[in-house]
């Protein structure tokens, strides 16, 4: 007892001779990891440089609230199947390629753990996943599915996507193949319903679960191969189609009401008020030709014709079209192309609205 006694008094008199510079010299951290590497198996068996690039360059997780763990590890496990060696231990080759894939909070989650706390590939899985997706987000996740609503605007192939990417994120929703029919169902609009019934012909009640579940990924790859007008979709309100666009500047309009046509305003106004009224074709007068300024008597003329009590005199309106014709001949050329073209455009339009109907 007296020997250590003295031992211990003289190590700290030695340690109070030691110079401060010592002290402030900065020790190197012995190696550390929180994962114990398994075996490969084989003899002199090393992981490739490509392997390590790939999961570096293709996956990258930083631990942000947006990003989902459960989604990483599948993109993780699909890139592994291209890091495969014979008779090699593949647990040991995902527990040395997955840190590589992990940047900032997530890299300093991993080095945070317990030394050597990590021993199998199941338990680096099972706390990543409670670290960035804890079951408060889970059960968040569940409610939305749960509570699922086609937004306005849109389509069914969306709203069948969404719904899917909601089933994605949260693998243990423990949501049964049935409730998923339902929740999703009881989401749609009345419009995506009667379409759904429509195909299952007349009701979905008479189907199982599966073909269900059949049955709406077949509508929504129908409906994303030949949809090709946007379809606003609302609650118990009928869909709208968008109308149909110029085809000279592609704006919200028909293309005779288009200005950049090079057409004096004045004209254009004359046809978007007159073309209404009038057959621009027909060699008789029409009233609807008064709005246009060239067939107006200005207020000084009908002021003088009122003073002096004189009958309004009118001129010759067959010499006035005439000259106006021959001053717009292009342009009424161009509204029986537009003509034309609206008239196809408003069958085009009767045709989808009979197709939504049916």
């Amino acid at each position: 007892m007296a020997a250590r006694n003295q031992q211990q008094e003289q190590r700290e008199v030695n340690e109070g001779d030691l110079p401060v510079s010592i002290f402030l010299t900065p020790i190197a951290a012995p190696a550390r990891s929180s994962i114990v590497y398994p075996e490969f198996g084989v003899n002199n068996f090393q992981i490739r440089a490509d392997w390590t690039n790939l999961m570096s360059n293709t996956l990258q997780f930083y631990g942000l609230p947006h990003e989902n763990p459960n989604t990483h590890i599948s993109r993780f496990l699909r890139n592994c199947q291209n890091c495969h060696a014979p008779r090699v231990n593949e647990d040991a080759i995902k527990l040395r390629l997955f840190p590589y894939t992990l940047r900032d909070a997530a890299l300093e989650w991993l080095d945070a753990e317990p030394d050597r706390s990590i021993t199998t590939w199941e338990e680096l899985t099972r706390k990543f996943c409670n670290k960035f997706f804890p079951p408060a987000k889970a059960a968040k996740i569940r409610l939305e599915i749960q509570t699922f609503q086609q937004r306005d605007g849109e389509s069914y192939h969306e709203a069948w996507n969404r719904f899917k990417e909601l089933m994605r994120k949260c693998p243990n929703h423990g949501i049964t193949i049935g409730n998923q029919v339902q929740y999703f169902y009881m989401g749609l609009s009345s419009l995506s319903k009667s379409q759904v019934d429509s195909s299952a012909g007349g009701s979905i009640i008479g189907k199982s679960e599966q073909q269900c579940m059949d049955l709406f990924e077949l509508i929504a790859t129908t409906h994303s191969m030949f949809s090709s007008e946007r379809v606003s979709q609302t609650k118990g309100a009928h869909a709208v189609i968008a109308g149909p666009s110029c085809e000279n500047c592609g704006a919200n309009h028909l293309t005779e009401n288009c200005t950049s046509l090079g057409f004096p305003e004045e004209q254009i106004n004359f046809i978007q008020n007159g073309s209404r009224n009038f057959n621009p074709f027909s060699q008789t007068f029409n009233p609807g030709w008064r709005q246009h300024p060239n067939f107006r008597w200005s207020d000084n003329q009908q002021g003088s014709s009122s003073n002096n009590n004189q009958p309004e005199k009118r001129p010759n309106l067959g010499e006035m079209f005439n000259q106006y014709m021959q001053k717009t001949d292009k342009v009424f050329q161009q509204i029986d192309t537009n003509f034309q073209n609206q008239q196809a455009s408003i069958k085009k339009l009767e045709t989808q609205i009979g197709q939504i109907a049916q």
